[in-house]
């Protein structure tokens, strides 16, 4: 009997567009833009285009997160102390 061959998944892009970054950061396709102009989105220009890294995209996303995090238990925290006093 011969072997089954699994079908390959296609990896990830190693980069995404602008636009496809502005939409998993959730903003807008000209603050994408603005952003990776000014290096607020670090980016690879090639030519007139730029690109941002995934792993860039992936860092900002866990940032963000475990700055929410923060605020939710500092949140938490303040509130606790309210009521205690």
């Amino acid at each position: 009997m011969p072997a089954r061959i699994k079908p390959r998944r296609p990896e990830a892009p190693l980069t995404l567009s602008v636009e496809a970054a502005a939409k998993v950061l959730g903003v807008g396709r000209g603050t994408a833009y603005e952003w990776a102009r000014t290096g607020q989105l670090p980016s690879i220009r090639c030519g007139r285009r730029y690109y941002v890294p995934r792993r860039v995209l992936e860092v900002l996303c866990e940032e963000k997160a475990e700055e929410a995090r923060r605020l939710v238990a500092a949140r938490r925290a303040e509130r606790e102390r309210r009521r205690a006093g």
